[in-house]
């Protein structure tokens, strides 16, 4: 008697999928994206995917070193925090000067203290301004150069100032941009009648709009906010 040496049948083959069928076997990969995208596979064209609200995926557009630029909120988070601490040292400021001089630093002189209108308004602009730029040149600049791109605001907010070709934060260039283009130059353009408020507030919405995060005081010395709390994109 032969023997039979033909492979047994099962008793419930499964039938051949055409390709590209769902296979009912094996169960489809998790999805955690409401396209569809399977976990762990970022779309094309996106880099340095980072979990986001509820589950999906969110990307952040890389910068000039491979780091993911900060975000607007983070931003708005540092510039308060160093708003606050420019505030105290102004404040600071205007008490030692108040004790030396035994004058109200508020109204420089005597013959302001009766100012009214327009004139009272500048008076205080004006040593406002003045108060503001002296402790952002003793806080703000000397820490960015010293630190290569952290003030407090900043390391609270896991964000870092760069500039856009490699270089370090040096003591020149962060009085440049703090001094003359955020300083005084902001102060100007806030000065011009009617649009000056406008573009002030353009300025620092800016970055909600920019595809590289920019405040529009970025793009004179062309500088970038990134994440410091993020590793660089592969190249």
């Amino acid at each position: 008697m032969s023997q039979d040496l033909s492979p047994p049948v099962p008793d419930d083959p499964v039938p051949e999928q055409p390709p590209g069928a769902r296979n009912p076997e094996r169960p489809d990969p998790p999805i955690d994206d409401p396209t569809g995208r399977p976990a762990g596979d970022p779309p094309p064209g996106e880099k340095m995917p980072y979990p986001g609200p509820f589950g999906m995926r969110r990307t952040d557009p890389i910068g000039p070193d491979g780091r993911p630029l900060a975000s607007w909120g983070r931003r708005v988070v540092a510039f308060v925090l160093d708003s606050m601490l420019i505030g105290l040292l102004s404040l600071l400021l205007g008490a030692i000067a108040e004790g030396a001089t035994g004058e109200d630093v508020l109204v420089i002189g005597e013959e302001n203290r009766n100012a009214i209108g327009l004139d009272a308004i500048w008076s205080d602009v004006g040593v406002g301004v003045a108060a503001t730029l002296l402790a952002t040149l003793l806080y703000v600049v000397p820490m960015l150069a010293r630190t290569n791109g952290f003030t407090v605001g900043r390391r609270v907010a896991k964000t870092q100032l760069i500039r856009a070709d490699g270089q370090p934060i040096e003591l020149w260039f962060a009085t440049t941009r703090e001094i003359f283009v955020k300083g005084l130059g902001v102060a100007a353009v806030a000065a011009l009648p009617g649009l000056g408020p406008v573009i002030v507030a353009a300025n620092y919405l800016w970055p909600l709009a920019d595809p590289q995060r920019r405040a529009l005081h970025d793009f004179p010395l062309d500088t970038r906010t990134v994440r410091t709390n993020a590793e660089p994109a592969a190249s």
